[in-house]
């Protein structure tokens, strides 16, 4: 990576621009940071569609704070990046993590055209699996058109690029320098969306994106209250203006969508068996100035809200002052310098670069054509030499791919393993397995008036002989039955009612039911 470079974010609303060098693996020198408005209908999710507006918007602000010539480091965001995190076996030379992911990409990403992606990888942490050693993997696929269009914007801004990074990893690398210890949520509000990252130390435990930030509660507020949009704005910018005019349901309404998704995000996280309480939250971000969040995420979550009062890792070398609040909005561009997931391509022209090769090429022919004998009389001596340099290339490429085989042997022999113990699993398996539910359920569902007297479960079937007082009983016993999702054919075989001599009736009746086979939900996180 070049010594200084420009670290650029292009979203849908905002360009943001640093100047920066990284002068170690957690320090970062900051020597400028500006922002300017994204040009109309020129970025798509992430892709820019109008390389000359964009171009032209930055040009005369990045003369005017004389960034010309620098190498370029893009981190980019985009909802049609698939994200996958995968534990991989552990091997002692880290590099081979990459050429595991990309050699079985298909099982981690399941499109139909995934030649036309870009794979990425970022090692988390070594994690202890069963006594065994493995990688927790963030594994991404970014669509090549996407990447592809940051190289026409480089080519027309005449920048060379350095490096290209995915958004959440940059953040990552930022926010990994701030945490010491405990488990921490931060969420990063932004305009169009929001990145909620659960952190254990330094270590990112979680990391997902929802399509919800500020602009959400904004629509949404216009909606409920029949504002317009700069009114709806000027209320989540003051509590007391918020508190006056909009009641805490009405309130609640409008912050719906963004709050419940960071919700279940958590609620996925604390599902996991080793999912450790959460002590503190952070937040910050252009969107999370809106008024009485930070109340509303404490009672939502039982935890203390707090916003980070300095920016470790960070040094700022201009004159100019800078708030924190603001150094946090460049947070993404900062950094993407650290530990890029290096989403370059090589191959990669614009409409500007097509041309000029084809002007170099007609050039060329006229070259050629003035120099044919000179050429007729060296053929031999030019063969010779190009044979020479075709056999020195092939037997370099013998070498960098000597490590395949083992590669994919080691994949063949952790994969037969997998599939033994699937095996095993599976022998585990049989009809009764849900016996030990339904006794926990029967506790919940069965009224004091019914009693058992014998049960029985053979190959999912149960049978049960049991007394109740009175048919009603019976009735609404076998309703609650039949209401559990995994039960099945519930019959009662016969019925007989007996009188004592305090003249109490009893039913004495028999009871049968089947198991069925239920389908587990399946959490996906949106970027996967």
């Amino acid at each position: 990576m070049a010594q200084k470079v420009l670290s650029i974010y292009i979203g849908n609303d905002v360009i943001r621009i640093c100047e920066v060098n990284r002068t170690s693996s957690k320090h970062v020198n900051l020597s400028g940071a500006f922002e300017i408005p994204t040009p109309l209908d020129c970025v798509e999710d992430g892709q820019i569609t109008d390389h000359l507006k964009i171009a032209e918007a930055m040009k005369g602000c990045l003369s005017d704070k004389r960034f010309l010539g620098a190498h370029i480091v893009f981190t980019v965001y985009s909802k049609k990046i698939a994200n996958k995190e995968v534990l991989l076996p552990y091997v002692k030379n880290a590099k081979r993590v990459d050429d595991m992911i990309k050699a079985n990409a298909a099982d981690y990403f399941p499109m139909n055209n995934l030649n036309d992606y870009l794979i990425a990888v970022s090692v988390l942490e070594i994690v202890q699996v069963e006594n065994m050693k493995n990688y927790r993997v963030s594994a991404i696929a970014v669509p090549k058109e996407i990447i592809e269009s940051y190289y026409v914007l480089a080519e027309e801004l005449k920048m060379p690029i350095d490096n290209i990074d995915y958004f959440g990893n940059s953040v990552l690398q930022l926010l990994s320098l701030q945490m010491k210890e405990g488990t921490q949520l931060i969420i990063q509000m932004e305009i169009d969306s929001t990145v909620v990252n659960i952190m254990s130390g330094s270590t990112l435990i979680l990391q997902r994106s929802v399509p919800y930030g500020k602009n959400a509660v904004i629509s949404a507020l216009v909606d409920i209250e029949g504002i317009t949009e700069a009114e709806a704005k000027t209320l989540l910018d003051s509590k007391e203006e918020l508190d006056k005019k909009v009641t805490t349901e009405e309130y609640h309404e409008a912050v719906r969508y963004l709050i419940g998704s960071i919700v279940r995000i958590v609620e996925y996280y604390t599902s996991r068996q080793d999912a450790m309480p959460l002590d503190e939250i952070k937040v910050f971000g252009e969107g999370s100035n809106i008024a009485g969040i930070e109340e509303l995420l404490e009672n939502e979550f039982n935890a203390t809200v707090s916003r980070f009062d300095e920016m470790m890792g960070v040094t700022v070398k201009r004159q100019e002052p800078i708030q924190q609040e603001e150094l946090l909005r460049y947070i993404a561009n900062i950094g993407a310098v650290i530990a890029p997931m290096n989403l370059t391509i090589d191959g990669v022209t614009g409409s500007k670069k097509i041309s000029t090769d084809l002007q170099n090429l007609l050039y060329g022919g006229i070259i050629l054509a003035s120099a044919v004998s000179i050429i007729m009389v060296a053929i031999p001596l030019i063969s010779y030499f190009s044979l020479m340099n075709d056999k020195k290339v092939l037997e370099a490429e013998i070498t960098s791919i000597g490590t395949i085989e083992e590669t994919y042997n080691l994949y063949l022999s952790t994969k037969g393993q997998f599939e033994v113990l699937q095996s095993y699993y599976a022998s585990t398996e049989n009809d009764n397995e849900m016996a030990y539910q339904f006794l926990l359920d029967l506790e919940e569902i069965m009224p004091a008036s019914v009693g058992i007297t014998s049960l029985s479960v053979d190959n999912g079937s149960v049978s049960a002989s049991m007394v109740a007082t009175g048919k009603l009983a019976v009735a609404d016993f076998i309703t609650q039955i039949k209401s559990l999702p995994y039960i099945d054919s519930v019959w009662v075989p016969n019925i007989s009612e007996t009188t004592d001599i305090e003249g109490i009736s009893t039913d004495v009746f028999t009871l049968s039911c089947v198991f069925v086979e239920t389908v587990e939900e399946v959490v996906t996180d949106e970027t996967e």
